[in-house]
């Protein structure tokens, strides 16, 4: 179980390194929004964003995130007061609200959008569709094109944000184990 997102903007075109090395492990993304039962045995590990602290489970967080809201140039130039906020549906936007409480910016005047995942919110935000929050490890490649650009003069931000290996509240099982380590190797390559 994990984030679309993160599948396809960043696991997906490392994951032949993976293969190449277990090629026994058979691996199978199954992006979805809602979390994945990984204590009940559905998958045997589930890649998380967020801030952690999910009932029985182990989580490690493996890699961090730093944020910053972007949009597209021509929307900045237009005037971003207005909004509206690009967000991906989420119990709360967590990513919004701290970033609200670091910089003292109120929320509050602008209307806020729900798109269904992350990857439409990079879309939608790249065709000036509004402001999103620019997680940098994915968003990197839009940033270097110029395709997005930060749109408020606030600094990015890091925090507990990131991404989480959450498995069961058992011994892992093998896969499990190989996949989380060739994971740590290529976050800190």
């Amino acid at each position: 179980g994990l984030l679309a997102s993160f599948a396809t903007l960043w696991l997906a075109p490392r994951l032949a390194g993976f293969n190449a090395r277990h090629p026994h492990i058979h691996v199978e993304l199954m992006p979805s929004v809602q979390l994945a039962d990984v204590n009940g045995g559905e998958v045997d590990l589930a890649i998380r964003y967020g801030k952690g602290g999910w009932p029985k489970v182990l989580a490690r967080r493996f890699m961090g995130e730093t944020l910053t809201p972007v949009c597209s140039p021509a929307f900045k130039a237009q005037g971003i007061h207005k909004g509206p906020l690009l967000m991906a549906k989420s119990v709360q936007p967590f990513e919004w609200i701290d970033w609200s409480a670091l910089n003292g910016i109120d929320l509050a005047p602008y209307p806020s959008v729900m798109l269904h995942d992350y990857n439409i919110v990079v879309e939608a935000a790249v065709g000036g569709q509004g402001i999103a929050m620019g997680r940098q490890h994915l968003i990197e490649r839009r940033l270097k094109e110029g395709a997005l650009v930060e749109a408020f003069d606030t600094p990015p931000f890091t925090n507990e944000i990131g991404y989480w290996l959450v498995t069961p509240d058992r011994p892992p099982s093998h896969a499990a184990e190989c996949f989380a380590h060739w994971l740590d190797e290529i976050v800190d390559a």
